[in-house]
């Protein structure tokens, strides 16, 4: 087979491939990685402004006496994205928090993501250290005036990924780095309706109450699909995997006569 021929092959089966994984689309996205800010692309910032040092996203309050606040709000969602019984949706972000929350229902809005469907409000804190814990591993909870565990025993020395899928039977699941860890209904977690978040993802530090806290923000993104295995991935990474079947074609053709 000619080597022309050969790249041909390369790309049907890639785009076999492609096509068989059915990825969903990506409707929001921050990724640190660019160097910016969430203002850079249109998040809207209230109270104390993050900053990126080139790969991260840096909520720090602790350096200034008294509580202060920061937090990012996204542009609004295409309408219908979080509709309560509607269509599957995920949310994704990575995070490291690098002071602990008290384990107060207050504290709910300190390192926390949230965001509103047609009908609820739903939010998720990260406790760095679970429970009242000064030490060990941490928590994802959910809750205003209590906390509850969504995904338990999380080694917090380094950032995870997590994403919160919804899906029909109006529940949500919850995976840290890929792996399904819970799922939990809607109802649990689902708090009376707030237009601030309604159809749009707010991160960061919300409340001026109770002690500062900090946390590395690296991502946040929305996606039309409620697993991670659907995530659309870069065109890069296809562009590379052709790039290598090539190269690899062409190592295992002989060298010519001498």
């Amino acid at each position: 087979m000619s080597h022309k021929s050969w790249n041909w092959v390369c790309l049907g089966v890639l785009l076999l491939a492609l096509q068989n994984r059915v990825p969903g689309a990506t409707l929001l996205q921050y990724d640190a990685a660019g160097g910016g800010t969430p203002e850079d692309v249109g998040w809207q910032r209230f109270g104390t402004p993050m900053t990126n040092p080139g790969n991260k996203l840096v909520q720090d309050n602790t350096a200034v006496a008294g509580e202060q606040s920061g937090e990012y709000r996204s542009p609004e969602l295409l309408a219908g994205t979080f509709t309560r019984g509607g269509a599957a949706y995920g949310i994704e972000f990575k995070v490291q928090p690098l002071t602990d929350v008290q384990f107060l229902g207050s504290d709910w809005p300190q390192t926390y993501l949230s965001w509103s469907d047609d009908q609820f409000n739903y939010n998720i804190t990260v406790d760095k250290f679970s429970a009242g814990n000064s030490s060990g591993t941490g928590d994802i909870v959910y809750g205003k005036g209590s906390f509850s565990p969504a995904i338990t025993a999380i080694d917090w020395t380094a950032p995870h990924t997590v994403f919160i899928g919804y899906r029909s039977g109006s529940v949500f699941d919850f995976y840290l780095d890929g792996t399904l860890k819970s799922t939990i209904t809607e109802g649990s977690i689902g708090r009376a309706f707030d237009a601030f978040y309604f159809n749009r993802i707010d991160f960061g530090d919300g409340t001026t109450a109770n002690a500062d806290v900090a946390a590395d923000w690296y991502s946040v993104s929305v996606y039309d699909v409620n697993n991670p295995a659907l995530v659309p991935e870069p065109t890069s990474l296809a562009l590379a995997g052709l790039a290598s079947l090539g190269l690899m074609r062409r190592r295992r053709r002989p060298r010519a006569a001498v």
